[in-house]
This record gives C-alpha cells, structure tokens and sequence, in this order.
C-alpha cells in the first residue's frame, strides 16, 4: 500500500518516520562505501560539495535502490526520486 501525499499531510509523524528510516539508510550506505569515499576524496580536486554528491549517489546506487524514473527539483545532494519500502506501508 502507497501512501498518498494527503494521508502524509495529515500524519506528520508518519513523515519523521520514513525521514529517520530514509536517513538510515543513506548511513549504512555511505558507511559501507567509506573505504572508496575516501580514496576518492584523496584523489579528486573538485569542489568539496560535488565529490560529496557523487559519492552520495554511487553509494546508495550499490545498495541497490527502486528508482522511480524521475528527477527531483530542489537543493539536496541526491536528486533522484525512489521508493521506499517499509512493512507496513510504501512510499513513493
């Protein structure tokens, strides 16, 4: 079942629990990948911001997202819209 976008206007909490499940989850992907992260950190001369969203990107790629074929619009470092399974419920 996906949520709609009114159900989550009308559950707040329900939004700070798919933001600390989807933070989550960019950690345990940016800590499995550090060992690459740094290297390539240590070799890269590009802005500090532009490694990071490389990074961010190569690091949740391996963990293997369901993407939505989507480009998000905003100032984030991971601009690209997937879905977000938890037991319960998914969201788009």
């Amino acid at each position: 079942m996906f949520l709609d976008e009114k159900y989550l206007k009308e559950n707040p909490e329900k939004v700070e629990e798919i933001e600390k499940s989807t933070l989550r989850m960019v950690v345990q992907a940016i800590y499995d990948y550090r060992s690459k992260a740094r290297e390539i950190f240590e070799k890269e001369i590009d802005l500090v911001s532009d490694i990071g969203e490389d990074i961010t990107r190569e690091a949740l790629d391996r963990l293997g997202m369901h993407r939505i074929d989507q480009r998000l619009f905003g100032k984030i470092d991971y601009k690209c819209a997937c879905y977000l399974f938890h037991p319960d419920y998914a969201v788009r």
